[in-house]
């Protein structure tokens, strides 16, 4: 059973600057969990798009949620590009914390560039970003 919810919307847009030095954030969520047999559900909705000239390489964000400061998720999203343009895309992202502490706990919605190869680019959102937590209740035996 849904308990709490709690929502995040960042608008657009955020820039992903390189080099990629400190991860930018994209939502914040707090949410109070009172019994350990809690979960959380965390879902976001990330519309980002990649500026580039005349590059090729495999480009793009590095998605983190933190739990209180600390990683419990990561995924990169790429994208390969063959003659350098303009390209938009969608990550969905759902996670299940199967172990929240007790308190009052925050979640962190972050990026950070990535690149494998090529020369300068810019990551940045083209919408809105979402970031939710839900809290579920443990099954009772």
């Amino acid at each position: 059973m849904l308990t709490e919810f709690d929502g995040s919307v960042t608008p657009a847009p955020i820039t992903i600057t390189e080099p990629p030095a400190d991860p930018v954030t994209l939502g914040t969520v707090r949410l109070f969990i009172d019994d350990l047999t809690d979960r959380v559900l965390l879902q976001a909705t990330i519309p980002w798009r990649i500026d580039l000239e005349d590059e090729t390489g495999l480009f793009g964000p590095i998605f983190r949620i933190l739990r209180n400061g600390d990683p419990i998720f990561e995924a990169i999203d790429t994208l390969q590009i063959t003659d350098g343009f303009c390209f938009n895309r969608i990550t969905s992202i759902t996670f299940l914390d199967e172990n929240p502490p007790l308190g009052v706990v925050t979640y962190t919605l972050t990026a950070l560039r990535f690149c494998s190869e090529g020369g300068p680019f810019t990551v940045s959102t083209s919408a809105a970003t979402t970031f939710t937590a839900s809290e579920i209740e443990g099954n009772t035996p």
